[in-house]
């Protein structure tokens, strides 16, 4: 996080159905995986509903070394890289795209 940049208060987002937002040592993990609302630590812009985008990240490219492992090798194994459910969701605010939180892809 750049200095002078403020956290986004995410208290009100602690339970969101099934999923949880986890602060560790100012570290903010999260399961969400659908826009939120809150406020941009970037821009300062208040009450914005982030915008998701989708990457490949360590879930994806670990399914993938599990499948080739299992033997799936002829493109079987990338098919974790081309499903959202085990990309990394990246929220960003939608004025200035700024990242504000990513929640990590998930196994299942």
């Amino acid at each position: 996080m750049h200095q002078g940049m403020r956290r986004p208060d995410l208290s009100r987002f602690a339970r969101h159905g099934g999923d949880a937002i986890i602060i560790i040592n100012g570290k903010t993990y999260t399961t969400i995986r659908e826009p939120v609302r809150t406020t941009c630590p970037c821009c300062g812009a208040a009450d914005v509903l982030t915008v998701l985008n989708y990457k490949a990240g360590r879930m994806s490219f670990q399914l993938s070394m599990m499948l080739i492992s299992f033997g799936c090798v002829l493109g079987c194994c990338l098919i974790p890289c081309f499903r959202d459910r085990n990309k990394d969701a990246i929220h960003r605010c939608p004025n200035c795209q700024g990242k504000i939180f990513t929640a990590p892809g998930r196994f299942i």
